[in-house]
């Protein structure tokens, strides 16, 4: 994955995305959307996340997204690669704090592996498995030390890491 100032949730869930997985997803669009699709483009589509250490569950989402706000057969790879619970690290949520000192009732904080990753309620597609720090518009001691500084590009990286992202 290339790692950048965000990740995408999903991808810290479920096991990484086989073979079966793609058939299986080919095998759901083409039922709903009655037509053979080029093997071809499936090929090229999983390389493509296979690369980026997309996992199961990421793949099922954005396919059932996809069946449910697409309606013609024509997509392309992009519109499953728009699809996704991104998390960010501090610097995003200070932006949106800086943006909105009263954003913290719109954004959840997950701990994740010791560190703290951020995401906007609206854009929550799954709750996540992970501890969620509270967060107040008069940040404790306590809460301060749970988002303070605790995640960086370095941080992101031993993530993706240890989640094989």
């Amino acid at each position: 994955m290339n790692i950048s100032k965000n990740l995408n949730a999903l991808d810290l869930l479920g096991e990484k995305v086989t073979a079966e997985d793609i058939v299986k997803a080919k095998a759901i669009l083409q039922a709903a959307y009655g037509k053979d699709f080029d093997k071809e483009k499936f090929g090229l589509f999983f390389e493509l996340i296979q690369e980026d250490n997309w996992s199961n569950v990421r793949l099922q989402n954005a396919i059932k997204n996809l069946i449910k706000t697409n309606k013609y057969a024509n997509w392309n790879i992009a519109d499953l690669y728009n699809y996704g619970q991104k998390l960010h690290g501090y610097s995003w949520y200070l932006d949106q704090i800086d943006k909105n000192p009263a954003a913290n009732n719109d954004i959840v904080c997950y701990r994740i592996d010791g560190r703290a990753f951020f995401c906007k309620k609206d854009d929550v597609i799954v709750d996540l498995p992970f501890q969620k720090v509270e967060l107040t518009n008069n940040l404790t001691k306590k809460q301060t030390k749970d988002v303070d500084g605790v995640m960086n590009d370095e941080h992101i990286k031993n993530l993706a890491d240890k989640f094989k992202i």
